[in-house]
């Protein structure tokens, strides 16, 4: 296997996250191909909250309250990174995910995948993400369940 070229080379990324029998809190582990030869694991086993991967710019600039390219910037300027943070330590939105009902949660996916394909649609270029939007629910009660399930059809044209 080859590893990437650079920072920015495509790959084909692979997220598994799921409930362990003996544990409240879900197992999350990223691979990402040709880059990592073996799966990592994304947070602490009692950490807890959001991920999102792909085009994750638009959404990560609203949730933060700045641009990642922000730091990368001021940096580049001579800022310190203890000023840099001071700057944009506390702008980010805070959420309360440890008690948040599943229709808050599902609600939330939503909204992260409709600020990126509303951002991608207007975007110069190709939109690269878009509908229908196609969600699910994996709980340790319920196991596998849809909230949004996609309408499949073989097409013979």
């Amino acid at each position: 296997m080859t590893q990437n070229s650079g920072e920015n080379s495509a790959g084909l990324g692979i997220y598994i996250a799921g409930y362990s029998p003996n544990s409240h809190f879900a197992d999350e582990w990223e691979f990402l191909l040709p880059k990592d030869a073996a799966p990592l694991r994304v947070r602490k086993e009692q950490d807890f909250g959001p991920n999102w991967r792909g085009i994750d710019f638009p959404f990560t600039r609203l949730w933060n309250g700045f641009a990642i390219r922000v730091p990368v910037r001021l940096s580049e300027k001579g800022w310190t990174a203890a000023e840099i943070s001071e700057l944009v330590g506390d702008l980010g939105a805070e959420v309360l995910y440890g008690g948040m009902p599943i229709q808050d949660a599902v609600n939330f996916a939503v909204y992260i995948l409709r600020v990126t394909i509303g951002y991608t649609e207007f975007s110069v270029g190709q939109s690269a993400c878009g509908g229908p939007i196609q969600l699910a629910t994996v709980l340790p009660d319920e196991g596998f369940r849809w909230i949004e399930k996609p309408d499949l059809r073989v097409s013979l044209r």
